[in-house]
């Protein structure tokens, strides 16, 4: 109910309450037949009044407090939205069969499409061709069954920029436990990846990236000695780990 119903209905009990005071004001000046009878009926229903008052306050009570409810969860849900839309991870919602419902920002950096062209959108179009098949297959066995432990794939862009990924996916279940959808929490691993295939390659780099390390000036550090990191500065670590 809301506060304006309330209001009306409260006015309306005390305009009744009033009309029923005058009656029962008034009675000794009823002289019909039946006047023997009216004192004791109209201070019953004067009773109820009264009763009925009273509710009609406990219940404005209660709308009051459904208000300040409300206004919580509201407070809450815009609170866990923005945390939501900045957190450093990507992070989607999709529909059991993976079409796009919810992204944040990270979403929209990493897929390169502003989010109102996202949503509805299946996620298998930015997955990489050649991993297509086996992420709808993956996707398959998640409706069927929970799996909590992370999946790679390779995404590619609108710009046609690949990367490699790690995805988390927690299933969305309603009261009767049906599949309404899936969260997803993506990582960029390319990073990672790549490091690793150096280290499976004994450290050597590409022929391109031995070009653009040419001619760079090296530095030496020993154990705990700082080393500057500067957002304008890559180090490339020749001999010896950080």
């Amino acid at each position: 109910m809301y506060t304006g119903d309330i209001d009306t209905f409260s006015h309306q009990v005390s305009a009744l309450h009033k009309r029923i005071s005058t009656l029962i004001s008034s009675r000794d000046s009823i002289l019909s037949p039946p006047d023997v009878l009216v004192p004791p009926m109209l201070k019953e229903m004067g009773v109820a009044m009264e009763e009925l008052q009273v509710a009609v306050e406990e219940l404005q009570a209660q709308n009051d407090a459904l208000a300040r409810a409300m206004l919580t969860i509201e407070a809450e849900r815009s609170r866990y939205e923005d945390l939501f839309q900045f957190a450093p991870e990507t992070y989607l919602i999709t529909s059991p069969d993976g079409c796009i419902q919810e992204v944040n920002r990270r979403a929209v950096q990493m897929l390169g499409v502003p989010a109102q062209f996202l949503v509805g959108k299946p996620l298998s179009v930015f997955v990489h061709q050649d991993d297509r098949a086996a992420f709808r297959t993956e996707l398959s066995k998640r409706q069927q069954r929970n799996y909590f432990q992370d999946w790679e794939l390779r995404l590619q862009s609108r710009e046609g920029h690949s990367l490699d990924v790690a995805c988390s996916t927690v299933a969305m279940r309603d009261a009767s436990q049906q599949l309404t959808g899936f969260r997803w929490a993506i990582r960029d691993i390319s990073e990672r990846k790549y490091m690793t295939s150096l280290k499976q390659n004994g450290n050597s780099l590409p022929a391109d990236c031995t070009e653009i390390l040419k001619n760079r000036p090296t530095r030496r550090y020993s154990q705990g000695d700082l080393i500057p990191l500067e957002p304008s500065m890559l180090w490339y670590v020749d001999q010896g780990l950080v």
